[in-house]
């Protein structure tokens, strides 16, 4: 069974939409609702480079794997059989050598009235969350 199995769950958003802005992880100090945690890899640059590879699923399901620009949009789409997660895994790579420069872990807060998740204009770590779609509102 894969945690927080969303299957069949209408209100369980089908879609995640993000935009990749380049930017490191915050202090932990910082680290707020909806970042459960956040590495920058040792050696990673300063600032990220404008464009990565970036995979994000948990467990052995996953909703986006592809080239992105700083500054472009990604969308994580379920897979037909399962809706997203109430935890996402990211993993930001070097394009060319596939180093991993940042992993870190969202949760989205769809599923919990008492969890608070990402916000919308929200940035965590590199990514800013800008959007989503639930099944019901195809």
């Amino acid at each position: 069974m894969v945690p927080n199995d969303p299957s069949g769950d209408l209100s369980r958003p089908n879609q995640l939409r993000f935009v990749y802005n380049g930017e490191k992880c915050p202090p932990l100090d910082a680290v707020g609702a909806g970042i459960i945690s956040c590495i920058d890899a040792a050696g990673a640059p300063s600032t990220l480079p404008n464009h990565v590879t970036v995979e994000a699923g948990l467990v052995f399901v996953n909703f986006f794997d592809g080239l992105v620009f700083k500054g472009s949009d990604f969308v994580l789409e379920s897979d037909g059989d399962n809706n997203i997660f109430d935890v996402v895994d990211f993993v930001i790579r070097d394009s060319n050598n596939h180093e991993v420069y940042q992993t870190f872990r969202l949760q989205n807060g769809c599923s919990s009235d008492t969890i608070q998740g990402i916000v919308l204009g929200q940035s965590y770590a590199s990514v800013t969350f800008s959007g989503f779609r639930c099944q019901h509102d195809i």
